[in-house]
């Protein structure tokens, strides 16, 4: 009996615990360990100590050259490091550094290798943007043409119950900053304070009459904005908006249809409300941008920088005060608006829930080329 015993036992362990062709248990718990080691840690890695460079992030520097230092971690002998494929100057142990590193003006790529001997064991790559002052354009190689710009700032919703506090006041800086440092004349500039929809259309009909080809325009607006998930459609409202009825909305697609009409060199909207959808194209910052600011200027754009992707931005705008900031500080005689915006978007993605962007408006005439703000002379 108890033979039988102990064999109906180790048939029954064979179907509780199956043994592999080693002779070993192999448990369901052993299986899920054996499928979830996690990912061998590189032997050797990069620590940059000057500048910050990641390689997520386009690094932007007015300065032609800069010095680059690092170290290696889990540094053994023979190791060497590599710049763009070029053995750095200097190394002392896993430490290193290289002294002028020298950009083209213009986007740059640094390629950074840790070898043994000829076997490369890792590879960094970073993006290096470098805003190389220019006068070309001070020079009359091309007609700057007339800076006009629409201010629109709407604090006002009578019939919404849902003023806002800070939308006028934001206009107005971006208003006074712009007549101040810019060159853009107070009679080229239309401020509305809370527009009605009327108030919009006749402003654009107005610009796409007195706009030439040559000429610059910069739309702004500060108010509420509403961006529909399901149809796909955006809107501004305007101060005589009501909630339950769309007929005193100002549509993107209005919007679009202005920038079609208004035969400007470069148009940019920055808008403190939702500007979303299929007509706004988002693209990594400095993508196929030239190199020249006179070919930014000669190519025609249609360019949008934007508070954020949600439906509905808080009154409070963190984004307007860091755009007007970076105006007021800026010191570059030719500041291309993705420059502006590349100064802004890490202060604004750290001090607030809202994450702008940047992109081309499909459809309307962008060639390539960028809006360029130019500072008044002394």
């Amino acid at each position: 009996m108890d033979k039988y015993r102990l064999h109906y036992l180790y048939i029954l362990l064979l179907i509780i615990f199956p043994i592999s062709l080693s002779g070993q248990i192999k448990s369901e718990k052993s299986r899920i360990h054996i499928n979830n080691i996690p990912e061998k840690k590189p032997e050797v890695s990069l620590t940059l100590h000057q500048p910050a460079l990641e390689e997520s992030r386009v690094f932007v520097t007015p300065e032609e050259s800069f010095d680059l230092a690092g170290e290696v971690e889990g540094f053994k002998k023979g190791m060497i490091v590599h710049m763009n494929s070029i053995p750095v100057e200097n190394m002392d142990g896993n430490f290193f550094w290289q002294n002028k590193v020298t950009m083209q003006p213009g986007s740059n790529s640094l390629n950074i290798d840790i070898l043994q001997g000829s076997q490369v064991l890792e590879r960094y790559h970073y993006n290096i943007y470098y805003t190389a002052p220019v006068t070309n354009l001070a020079d009359n190689t091309l007609d700057p043409g007339k800076y006009y710009a629409l201010i629109i700032g709407i604090n006002s919703y009578p019939a919404m119950g849902e003023n806002l506090e800070n939308a006028i006041g934001d206009a107005r800086g971006v208003y006074d900053v712009l007549v101040d440092k810019y060159t853009f004349k107070q009679e080229d500039i239309t401020l509305l304070l809370n527009p009605e929809r009327e108030d919009l259309y006749i402003a654009f009909d107005k610009l796409s009459k007195n706009v030439k080809e040559n000429d610059n325009l910069l739309i702004f607006y500060a108010g509420h904005g509403l961006w529909e998930e399901d149809t796909g459609l955006g809107y501004w409202l305007p101060s005589d908006a009501r909630r339950e009825n769309r007929a005193a909305w100002f549509p993107n697609s209005s919007l679009v249809d202005y920038l079609k009409a208004i035969k400007s060199r470069h148009t940019l909207l920055i808008s403190d409300a939702c500007f979303a959808g299929s007509i706004f194209k988002t693209r990594s910052i400095f993508d196929d941008v030239s190199e020249s600011i006179e070919e930014l200027y000669r190519l025609p754009s249609r360019k949008a920088i934007t508070s954020g992707t949600l439906s509905e931005v808080p009154d409070e705008s963190v984004f307007i005060e860091y755009l007007v900031d970076r105006l007021e500080k800026n010191k570059d005689k030719y500041l291309p608006s993705e420059s502006l915006y590349s100064r802004i978007r890490v202060a604004v993605e750290n001090n607030s829930t809202t994450v702008p962007r940047t992109g081309v408006i499909q459809g309307v005439g962008d060639e390539g080329g960028d809006f360029v703000f130019i500072l008044k002379k002394d």
